[in-house]
């Protein structure tokens, strides 16, 4: 097909019979992506651009769409009830459990990136819910960086970062003492995510035990990968071999359950630990929480 310069390309939108899905969305505070928008509610900012589709910009009504979903989204886990302006609960924009799977991976591993970069969302197409993930960018995570202390194991990563008990002082972003939120602190706020985190923590828990056990998953992986990383110990020498990580590693997830298992003693604990301020009770409208599906 041949165009002439003064003619007008058609909007992609055009084409798309269904534009309430098909994008991968990333929440990164770098915002260097070409296609992108910010999205305000209360105190929390996203920073969001396209992954997929990447020039998505060419299109006003498939981003126009993009934005007014993502408000709508924000508006919700950000008012006292867990409702948008349209009426509906966050938990009818975005799958929950796919919140709460990602609000756990990340805290688990006291990924430190993912309080303010790197988290993904996606949208498929058919009416089909919100989802969070994949998940990625861990270089910062479970006490690997170069001040270990930086991410203790008994204080919420993402949600509520004490950063008067850590050395890690030259990161002033603390979501504690910053004007604006991250996500994972309004999830927080609200009974109904605590109540749904709670009971899927008792839920993977024994998975996190054979994950971290002497001769569990992480020593069979070093085993399996023993002359990879020697090789690659040899190539970019560092001041800590594979061996030491691999026990920096199991023992940041010990001591991690042994913490988790206090915050996680009862929907109440749990919630006063990650300072929930909302008032409302931890339940929703029944056509909510039950659906047909």
């Amino acid at each position: 097909v041949t165009f002439r310069v003064d003619q007008e390309w058609p909007d992609y939108a055009t084409v798309v019979s269904d534009v309430t899905g098909g994008y991968l969305f990333e929440f990164d505070w770098s915002y260097d992506e070409v296609s992108r928008f910010h999205i305000y509610s209360g105190n929390l900012q996203l920073d969001t651009m396209l992954k997929s589709p990447e020039y998505l910009k060419t299109s006003p009504r498939l981003l126009d769409w993009c934005k007014a979903f993502l408000q709508n989204y924000a508006d919700a886990i950000t008012s006292p009830d867990g409702y948008s302006k349209e009426g509906l609960h966050y938990s009818q924009y975005a799958d929950i459990d796919s919140m709460v799977s990602y609000f756990f991976v990340m805290e688990m591993f006291g990924n430190d990136d993912a309080r303010y970069k790197s988290n993904n969302t996606y949208k498929d197409r058919g009416g089909a819910l919100m989802k969070f993930g994949p998940v990625w960018d861990f270089d910062y995570a479970s006490a690997s960086q170069t001040i270990p202390t930086a991410q203790a194991a008994d204080t919420w990563m993402c949600t509520n970062k004490d950063w008067d008990n850590s050395v890690n002082t030259w990161n002033s972003s603390s979501w504690l003492n910053f004007t604006s939120s991250s996500i994972y602190k309004e999830w927080a706020s609200d009974p109904y995510f605590c109540l749904k985190a709670w009971e899927r923590y008792w839920e993977i828990r024994p998975k996190f035990c054979e994950l971290s056990r002497d001769g569990g998953t992480i020593d069979q992986a070093a085993a399996q990968l023993s002359q990879a990383l020697t090789v690659n110990d040899a190539r970019w020498p560092r001041t800590r071999a594979h061996a030491d990580d691999t026990n920096i590693y199991k023992n940041y997830l010990r001591e991690r359950l042994v913490w988790l298992d206090r915050q996680f003693e009862s929907v109440e604990s749990l919630m006063a630990s990650l300072k929930s301020s909302r008032q409302t009770v931890p339940y929703v409208r029944n056509e909510v929480a039950i659906r047909p599906a």
